[in-house]
């Protein structure tokens, strides 16, 4: 079945690609725990306004609302952990000035295994539902 071309499944596969980059990145502060100056890696969240456009010639278009001032300000970019820091309270101090706390890295690894499993639970059921649908109308 091709569902390339249907705007909810290419949302959800790009929600997976990118919980996919993340757990790389997740992975990488982790084994750089001990690195001396490492600092903890954050891949931003990606610009869904973006990925949701309408393809070229069409002339609807979905637009981002914005329910916060700076709420769609995400990036596909890399950044330091320092900005997502800010404000946090600080678990440990390592002699070795590392800026990765394994608890906080070991909760986004979580957080991060629950997102897919739902991304993934959801592009099923949507492509039962419409495979139900298909085999119903050629079936009568």
């Amino acid at each position: 079945m091709m569902l390339d071309g249907i705007g909810l499944f290419k949302g959800i596969t790009a929600k997976m690609n990118w919980l996919d980059q993340n757990q790389r990145v997740i992975a990488q502060n982790v084994a750089n725990a001990d690195t001396p100056g490492y600092h903890a890696q954050v891949l931003s969240k990606p610009d869904f306004g973006a990925m949701m456009k309408m393809s070229e010639g069409t002339s609807a278009h979905l637009q981002m609302a914005s329910t916060e001032e700076g709420s769609n300000l995400g990036t596909a970019a890399i950044s330091t952990d320092a900005k997502a820091k800010a404000g946090k309270i600080k678990y440990e101090a390592s002699p070795d000035n590392n800026g990765v706390v394994l608890e906080e890295q070991l909760f986004k690894a979580n957080q991060n295994s629950t997102d897919y499993q739902l991304a993934t639970d959801l592009y099923r059921r949507n492509a039962g539902m419409l495979r139900m649908v298909l085999q119903g109308s050629s079936g009568r």
